[in-house]
C-alpha cells in the first residue's frame, strides 16, 4: 500500500487529498507496531526506487512518431521487417 500510495504521489499530485484516505483508509485494518511500521517503510522505499529508477526512462517525452495531421489524411509509414 506505502509503495502504490508512493509512486501515485509522484505521478498524480493533485490526488493527495484522495490517496491520503484511500491509503488511510486501507491501513485502517492493519494493528499499528513495529511490523506495520517496517511494512510502510519498505513500501515508501520500494516507491522511491521504483521513481528513480525510471526517472529517465523518457516516459515524458513527447510523441514524435506521428507528425500532426488532420483526420483522413493517409501517412506514408515503413513496412515492418520481420522473419517469416
Amino acid at each position: 500500500m506505502a509503495a502504490a500510495r508512493g509512486v501515485l504521489a509522484v505521478l498524480a499530485p493533485t490526488q493527495k487529498v484522495k490517496l491520503d484516505a484511500a491509503y488511510a483508509t486501507a491501513l485502517m485494518p492493519v494493528p499499528e507496531g513495529a511490523a506495520r511500521s517496517a511494512g510502510v517503510a519498505i513500501g515508501e522505499r520500494a516507491a522511491a526506487a521504483a521513481i528513480a529508477d525510471r526517472a529517465d526512462d523518457a516516459t515524458n517525452a513527447p510523441d514524435t512518431f506521428r507528425p500532426v495531421t488532420t483526420p483522413g489524411v493517409w501517412i506514408p509509414t515503413v513496412a515492418p521487417v520481420f522473419a517469416e
